[in-house]
Parts: C-alpha cells; sequence; structure tokens
C-alpha cells in the first residue's frame, strides 16, 4: 500500500484550489474592467455619431459638414478622437487623420479595434442610416492606448497582489493545517510512552474525526490488559500449584531407595527453576517497559562481589571498569537480574579471569574460558535456546536475558573474546551511542 502525507495532500489540494481562484478572479476582473470601459467608450462614441449626424448639411445636391460645430478634437492632428463620413459619393474625414492613410497604415486586429494613425490603438464604432434620401455611413474612432496600458499596469498589480495573497493563504493554511492536526501528533508521542509504559490509556484528544478511533484504541487496550491479567493469574496459579505438588512428592520420596531419591530429587530441582524462569519471563513481557535512566555502577559492583562466591572451587578474578556517568535505559531490578544471569554464566565457563566494562552505553562481559566456536555462537544467539541448559547454577539461563533484553529495545551480541580468549557479551542499546570495548 502506498503512503502518503495527509498534510501534504491537504496542503497541496487546497494550494491548488486557491491558485485556480485567483486566476479565475484575475481573468475576471481583467474581464469585467475591459467591458466596463468598452460600455461607456460605446456610450460616448454614440454620442459622437449622433452629433455628427446633425452636423451633416445638405446643400443642393451636395452635402457638407458645419465645421464649427464639430468639436475641437476632431480639428487637432493625431488627437486620438476621428470620423469619415460617405454620402452620396462624397467622403469626409476629420482634420485630425491629417495626412494617414487607412487603406495601407490601418488594420483592424480586434472586433472594433484599430492600428491606427502614430502607433495608436483605436476602438471604433459605425453606423450606417437614411438621412434626406441619401445612405449616409459614419464610422467614428477613439484612441485607446492609455487605457490599454492602464489596463496592463492593473493587471500587473493585480497579478502580484493576488500573488502576495497566495502566499499569505498558503502559509495561513500550512499554519491552519498544522494546528489542526496537531492532536494526531500528540497521539503519536502518547502511543511511543504507551509502547515505553509509561501509560496505560490515552488521552482524550480535542478532534471530533479521531476521538472514535482513540476510544477504541482505548477499549482495545483494556481488553488487552484484563486478558493478560487473568492469563497471569492462571499461570501464577498453575505455578504455584505445581510447586506445592513438586513438595509433596519430595516428600513422599522419603523412604525410598537412595538412587532414585536423588534422580527425583534432581528432576524435582529442574521442575521448580523451569517454573520460576517460566514465570518470571510472565512478569517481565507482562509489565511493559517504561523509560529508565539507571546507574550500572552499584548493580555491577554488588554482582561481582557476591556471584563469586557461588563458585568456592574457582579462584575468580572479576575486574570492573565502569564510566560512572553512564545511564542505562533499563529498571534496577531487570538490569540486576540481566547483569547476574549473564555474570553467572561467565562464571560457570571462566578458569580464572572475568573483565566487566560499561563504556558509552555497552555492557561488555568476557571470560578466559575455552574459546566458542561458530556453532556455539549461533546456538547461544538463538532466541529461547539455553547452550547452559545442563549446568548447574542459577537456572534462568541465557534466553532469560534474551528476553529481558528485547523488552527494552537492547542487543545481545556473542562472539570470542579478542582480550581474554573466552565468551564476549555484549548488551547495547540502538539510542545510545556505543563504542566496542
Amino acid at each position: 500500500m502506498k503512503v502518503f502525507s495527509l498534510k501534504g495532500r491537504l496542503n497541496r489540494q487546497l494550494g491548488i484550489a486557491l491558485c485556480l481562484v485567483l486566476i479565475a478572479q484575475w481573468f475576471a476582473s481583467s474581464l469585467v474592467m475591459r467591458s466596463l470601459f468598452e460600455n461607456k467608450l460605446n456610450h460616448d462614441l454614440s454620442s459622437q455619431m449622433d452629433l455628427l449626424t446633425s452636423v451633416l448639411q445638405r446643400e443642393g445636391k451636395q452635402w457638407r459638414i458645419d465645421e464649427s460645430r464639430v468639436p475641437v478634437l476632431y480639428q487637432r492632428p493625431y488627437s486620438g478622437h476621428y470620423y469619415r463620413v460617405i454620402v452620396g459619393g462624397q467622403l469626409f474625414e476629420s482634420r485630425s487623420v491629417w495626412d494617414h492613410d487607412w487603406a495601407k497604415q490601418s488594420s483592424v486586429y480586434r472586433q472594433n479595434y484599430w492600428m491606427g494613425p502614430d502607433g495608436q490603438t483605436l476602438h471604433s464604432a459605425s453606423r450606417d442610416f437614411q438621412k434626406q434620401g441619401s445612405k449616409v455611413s459614419l464610422w467614428v474612432a477613439e484612441d485607446v492606448s492609455e487605457f490599454e496600458q492602464d489596463l496592463t499596469r492593473w493587471q500587473l498589480y493585480n497579478a502580484i497582489f493576488s500573488s502576495l495573497v497566495l502566499l499569505g493563504f498558503l502559509m495561513f493554511q500550512r499554519y491552519s493545517v498544522a494546528h489542526s492536526m496537531s492532536p494526531l501528533t500528540d497521539i503519536q508521542q502518547q502511543l511511543k510512552a504507551l509502547q515505553s509504559g509509561n501509560i496505560l490509556q490515552l488521552d482524550e484528544v480535542p478532534l471530533q474525526e479521531i476521538q472514535p478511533l482513540v476510544q477504541e484504541i482505548n477499549r482495545l487496550l483494556s481488553a488487552l490488559d484484563k486478558r493478560l491479567s487473568r492469563s497471569r493469574e492462571a499461570a501464577s496459579n498453575l505455578a504455584h500449584s505445581l510447586k506445592t505438588h513438586l513438595g509433596r512428592l519430595q516428600i513422599s520420596s522419603e523412604g525410598t531407595p537412595p538412587g532414585f531419591q536423588n534422580e527425583l530429587e534432581a528432576l524435582n530441582s529442574q521442575l521448580a527453576r523451569l517454573i520460576d524462569r517460566e514465570t518470571s519471563r510472565m512478569r517481565i513481557q507482562g509489565q511493559g517497559a517504561r523509560e529508565f535512566q539507571t546507574d550500572p555502577l552499584p548493580i555491577l559492583n554488588a554482582l561481582t562481589e557476591s556471584l563469586p562466591k557461588l563458585y568456592p572451587e574457582k579462584p575468580l578474578v572479576l575486574t570492573l571498569d565502569a564510566d560512572p556517568n553512564v545511564k542505562m535505559p533499563v529498571d534496577p531490578d531487570d538490569l540486576f537480574e540481566l547483569g547476574g544471569i549473564l555474570l553467572d554464566n561467565a562464571c560457570k565457563w571462566a578458569r580464572k579471569q572475568i573483565v566487566v566494562s560499561v563504556v558509552s552505553g555497552r555492557l561488555t562481559i568476557q571470560d578466559d574460558g575455552l574459546p566458542p566456536s561458530a556453532d556455539l555462537l549461533e546456538v547461544i544467539g538463538t532466541r529461547g535456546v539455553r547452550a547452559d541448559q545442563q549446568t548447574k547454577g542459577s537456572g534462568l539461563g541465557l534466553s532469560m536475558a534474551h528476553d529481558i533484553a528485547t523488552l527494552y529495545d537492547a542487543e545481545l551480541a556473542y562472539d570470542a573474546s579478542p582480550q581474554l580468549g573466552g565468551l564476549r557479551v555484549s548488551l547495547s542499546w540502538a539510542s545510545l551511542k556505543t563504542n566496542p570495548s
């Protein structure tokens, strides 16, 4: 499925709509301005034709125009006001035409528009009528060059103003869309907090379209929480019942042959460790991760001092090198359990020396035991497989360590120790800057 940005789509669609509206406004306003001017100009030209019709007089068989009644605009050369009258084979032109040759120099480039003398743009009107039994053809024109320039200038200003308005609308629209969608950002932050375990429900949002979704998510969370609580309670009851029966079985084995009793005791011990391991795993997976900043130094100090005492048959030497400023995003109890599992595993396999270091948020534990083979590293690195499940110890195993690390988005890596030759286990977080130790 193709992923798209709702914010980007809204901005694009609204921006395109605004552009089309402003472009339509620009064309419509230009047409209205031209139409208003042409209507006024046609009215003026019609009045001029009425005046010229009145000054056209017939004397016998000849026609003449009473120049004394003709406006002075028609008598000044290239004044921008022109007329032509054809009647009874006679042609009368205004003096303003001067020496302009209409046939050679004038052309119609738009309806009622001509290219006139001296580069002028003329708007014309004509009328054919009968006067005193003779056909009269009357044509008048007026220079509209200044109007064309003013209209072009107005269109430019209108385009600049429309562009500024468009820019302002786009900026306001971008802010308005971002502000309107801010509840989605809040929900995103709440989902992250929900994932980390800091909250159990999403807050109500002041957005009518999103509110039903938030309510459904909260109902789903409540249902899952109840289901998980019932599952944990049932598993806890089962574990308690199994331990009770194991205890009774252990008591009942008294008086049996020593070999059978020892085998039954070992089996009970293994089953008890299995129950503890699964119960602890269920607790960790059910509680949810939260944002922590735990100082690992006190925890590691306690572990390095106490764990060697569990292996009195080994002359173990544990060295701790930890940056006192490092904080780890893990619950202190879980860090204690995780560190205990990893250190206990190192104590099992080390001959003498174990080095624990914490640098730039990475916890590294390495021992001087047997070099791990490639097959062993592959098995250890597989989730849920305990390479040391047959070895006597605390009993939680590396699979438990893997579960805790996964809960806190951490990564467990296994390789051969270049310093001591045994196994090196590294615990790191992608969110922290890590350097190899």
